[in-house]
């Protein structure tokens, strides 16, 4: 399994709201980092990564992803994604980035950068 394989399971958990699911995505002992706009986020371990998503998510009425990409680059995947979430003023929409490394089908490392929720557009 590649690191595209790896994060499309990833896209699938997050989107599904499953943040068990979620933690079975990452290696044991994954390194995680996340720069936000106030802050910067770093775990070591699957069940600290999936609660970073689920800090950042879990209260979300409904999740949709928008849009996915990802290329590799020799042992690293590159990826982005776009989603919505439906919160108590409406729908959000945020976009991370970043870069993961895999083996075995878990990734063991993740850098990403993200947006922070910004109110979608009105038509």
């Amino acid at each position: 399994m590649t690191g595209r394989d790896a994060l499309a399971r990833l896209f699938e958990a997050l989107e599904a709201g499953d943040f068990v699911r979620l933690a079975q995505v990452f290696a044991p002992n994954v390194t995680f980092r996340a720069s936000l706009p106030d802050e910067i986020v770093e775990a070591g371990s699957a069940s600290e990564a999936a609660a970073c998503f689920e800090d950042w998510f879990g209260d979300a009425a409904a999740l949709q992803l928008l849009s996915t990409g990802s290329d590799e680059l020799g042992d690293v995947t590159a990826f982005r994604y776009r989603m919505r979430a439906k919160g108590r003023s409406g729908w959000l929409v945020i976009q991370q980035a970043g870069a993961v490394e895999a083996t075995n089908g878990r990734i063991t490392a993740m850098r990403l950068a993200c947006t922070g929720f910004q109110r979608e557009p009105s038509d």
